[in-house]
Order: C-alpha cells, then sequence, then structure tokens
C-alpha cells in the first residue's frame, strides 16, 4: 500500500460533487459505521469531562467562588482531550480511504504507529500555522506603524480600523489556504503512506481555494446542528458541575442526577464525532482526488 506520489494533482477537484460526495458518505453509505468508529472516542472523551470537573479543571471567574484547578492541569487536560479525535479520525480516514472491508473500524482500538505519526503532522501543521500567524502578525504591526504612524490612541480612526479588518481577513484566509493544501498529510499518514508536507504540497497546488470552498459549503449545511451539539454538550457539562458539588453532600442524588444527564451528554458528542466524520471525509475524497492514491 505503498504510492508513489506525483508531481502534482492528478485531477482538479470538482467542489459541489466533492460536498455531495460527503454527505452521502457519512449519512448513507457509512452511517451505520458511526457508532462503531465513535464508541471508544465518546468513552473517553466523557472520561476525560469527568475528570476534569472532578478534579476542578474547569475555567472559573474571580466572583464564581470556585477553587482553580491544578496549575498544570488544564493543559493536560487540553492535551488529553485530542487523542479521541485522534483515534476516530484515524479510523474514519481508513474507512474512507480502504472501504468497509479493509478500513472497518475497531469497537476498542489499540494506539499505535499510525496514530503517532498522525498526532505529529497535526502538531506539525500547528506549528507551520502559529509561524505563519505570527510572521503576519509582525507584518502587520511593522505596516501599521508606517502607514499610521504610531501616536497612540490619537491616531486610532477609521483608517486603522479598516486595515485592522483587512490584515485579519487576509490572515484567515492565508492560514485556511495552508491548512487546505498541507492538510493531505493526514489522510494518507492514516494508510500509512510514506507522504510528506512536500507531497501535500505539491498535490494540491493550484486547489487551495477549491479546497477550503468545500469545507466551508459543508460547514454551513451543518452548522445549525453545530450549534445544537455546543448546546447540548454544555447543558450537560453545566449540570455534571452540579453533579460534582452534590456528590460532596449526597452521593446517592448525585448519581441519579448522572444517570439522567449521561444521555444527554452522550448525544451530544456522537454528534460532534458526525461532525468530525463529515470534516474528515471531505479531506479524504479530496486527498483521493488530487493525488490519484487507490488502496
Amino acid at each position: 500500500m505503498t504510492m508513489t506520489p506525483p508531481p502534482g494533482p492528478a485531477a482538479r477537484l470538482p467542489i459541489l460533487e466533492t460536498v455531495a460526495a460527503t454527505f452521502r458518505s457519512v449519512l448513507v453509505e457509512h452511517i451505520r459505521a458511526l457508532p462503531r468508529a465513535a464508541f471508544a472516542p465518546v468513552l473517553l472523551s466523557l472520561i476525560l469531562l469527568l475528570i476534569q470537573v472532578r478534579f476542578g479543571l474547569t475555567p472559573t471567574t474571580p466572583d464564581s467562588g470556585a477553587e482553580p484547578g491544578l496549575p498544570f492541569g488544564h493543559f493536560l487536560i487540553a492535551v488529553a482531550g485530542v487523542v479521541p479525535y485522534v483515534i476516530f479520525a484515524v479510523a474514519w480516514h481508513r474507512l474512507i480511504l480502504l472501504g468497509p472491508e479493509r478500513g472497518r473500524p475497531s469497537l476498542l482500538p489499540s494506539w499505535g504507529s499510525r496514530h503517532w505519526m498522525f498526532l505529529l503532522y497535526g502538531i506539525a501543521l500547528g506549528i507551520v500555522v502559529m509561524a505563519v500567524v505570527l510572521i503576519l502578525a509582525f507584518g502587520g504591526i511593522l505596516l501599521g506603524s508606517v502607514f499610521f504612524g504610531s501616536g497612540g490612541e490619537a491616531d486610532v480612526g477609521e483608517d486603522t480600523q479598516g486595515f485592522a479588518v483587512l490584515l485579519a481577513v487576509f490572515a484567515m484566509l492565508s492560514v485556511g489556504l495552508l491548512m487546505a493544501r498541507l492538510s493531505f498529510v493526514l489522510p494518507a499518514r492514516s494508510v500509512d503512506e510514506r507522504y510528506g508536507l512536500g507531497d501535500a504540497w505539491r498535490q494540491s497546488r493550484g486547489q487551495g481555494f477549491r479546497i477550503l470552498l468545500i469545507f466551508a459549503l459543508v460547514q454551513i449545511v451543518i452548522a445549525l446542528p453545530s450549534l445544537l451539539v455546543f448546546g447540548l454538550l454544555g447543558i450537560g457539562g453545566s449540570f455534571v458541575g452540579t453533579i460534582n458539588e452534590m456528590a460532596e453532600a449526597n452521593l446517592i442524588e448525585a448519581t441519579i442526577l448522572f444517570a439522567g444527564v449521561l444521555p444527554l451528554l452522550l448525544l451530544g458528542f456522537l454528534a460532534s464525532y458526525l461532525s468530525t466524520a463529515l470534516g474528515v471525509t471531505t479531506l479524504s475524497i479530496a486527498f483521493k482526488t488530487c493525488s490519484g492514491w487507490r488502496p
């Protein structure tokens, strides 16, 4: 299962066809595989949420009266929270690219080398994006000081605000295009291909805006369900906080309340992974089309 990446895109990525293929693949062809692929990630996400609340790792405000969490706890829980999504993304990429026979998700997957590679390349993408953001921010400050001076608040006017808005739009577009072009490495590594960021950059040449537009269209379609997901997780999370406080006084009542909230949390997490499946499927289809990859 090793490919020799061509020097450029093997085919032009169709926009509307790719959007339609994404929803057809997730909601029709592979919808029965979603609970199986999401079982372990959802369970891990739920466990991490309970740990986060139990040890006071939820964000607090100065007026809340809550004690701050562990000094390093917020960072650790954020890093650990990536693991379930890596497990799910790798499994779903393999399902889309290899098919249900060879890429059938495991109910209880083990963490292996392909997960490490996926995570490392994801970190590499994050570092590249951060570097670009810093360069754009520095360039924006430099240009702003040249054209608009640095005399303080008195110099801040409509021109300066307009420049800031344009710079922000340019930065978001640049980062989006960069991510779209380099992210081909993620599905490739999920199927154990020897594939790097340079290969992704070459094979996505001229396709960046198309990939970005496809992702945007998919996100627009799922915008309302996504709001529902955040609402369910927010409501469930608030109840978990209440349960944690009740547990110190009345463990039985806290257990009963948790049993009632659990279906809400599970539904929220499952919907969250459904949204993730749509994004992963879009990337897999784009990679397969532009690279000409075949299993």
